[in-house]
């Protein structure tokens, strides 16, 4: 089996869970372990057989500072096709995790932005959220509230649980709406409850109609709930025609038993 080895940073993808990749956005994540790690390649291997894969890491002279998490990704270079032409390749993260001082430091996060996007043809709100200390942040739990600006009337409201922010990391949480955006002013309140950290961030949020008829223009949201109405309508109609067929005719062969 021919394989490939690559040196991957761990990060926290926008769904809140810790992911592994060998390109890191220099904005979200400027030390990482990518940077001083580099590892041998994999090559082939025989089955049932063993080898040995050197990585060499290069800690600068000041440390790191708190917790690193990294690893090198062994994936399989090719592989043959299915009957079904579906391909599986092997793949398999070995995680490391680095530290060269004793001093625990507390996670924390920080709201950095909120704004609104579209992923696979849905619409999102994004919340920015950065751990800007050398630590992992653990049992994160958020919710998300979104209010007209001035009103009581809520525009969104949601919750996420059992969420794991990487030490030194920024992450694009992704916010399912499943409807069209609607243009205006909003007051976005978003609560963190986590392991050794607690707060709740009141930021103002505007929708201007050109961004959200881009959106809405593109969007599958409101397509597929049509799509769903129509067919629960179909249906409700279809059973109840089969209720009226079935009524008549009993009430047929009683008449005609007459």
């Amino acid at each position: 089996m021919q394989l490939n080895s690559v040196v991957v940073a761990g990060v926290t993808n926008s769904n809140g869970i810790i992911d592994y990749k060998n390109k890191v956005e220099q904005k979200k994540q400027k030390d990482t372990f990518t940077n001083i790690a580099t590892a041998d390649e994999a090559g082939s291997i025989a089955a049932q057989s063993e080898k040995t894969l050197n990585v060499e890491v290069k800690i600068p002279m000041s440390g790191i500072d708190g917790l690193m998490l990294g690893g090198i990704k062994i994936e399989q270079v090719s592989a043959a096709k299915s009957e079904s032409n579906i391909q599986n390749k092997y793949s398999y993260i070995i995680p490391i995790k680095l530290q060269t001082k004793t001093d625990q430091q507390q996670a924390k996060l920080n709201l950095k932005k909120v704004t609104i996007s579209q992923t696979g043809l849905r619409n999102r709100l994004v919340t920015v959220l950065e751990n800007p200390k050398g630590a992992i942040l653990r049992n994160i739990e958020m919710s998300l509230q979104v209010q007209k600006d001035k009103t009581d009337t809520t525009y969104y409201e949601n919750k996420k649980n059992n969420l794991k922010f990487a030490p030194k990391s920024t992450a694009d949480l992704q916010w399912a709406l499943d409807k069209p955006f609607e243009v205006g002013t909003y007051q976005v309140t978003l609560k963190v409850i986590a392991d050794g950290f607690e707060k709740t961030w009141t930021e103002a949020l505007t929708i201007d109609k050109e961004e959200a008829d881009t959106l809405n223009a593109t969007s599958v949201d409101e397509k597929e709930k049509k799509h769903e109405f129509t067919e629960n309508v179909y249906l409700v109609g279809h059973y109840c025609s089969l209720n009226f067929n079935d009524h008549y005719y009993f009430i047929e062969k009683k008449q005609t038993a007459k």
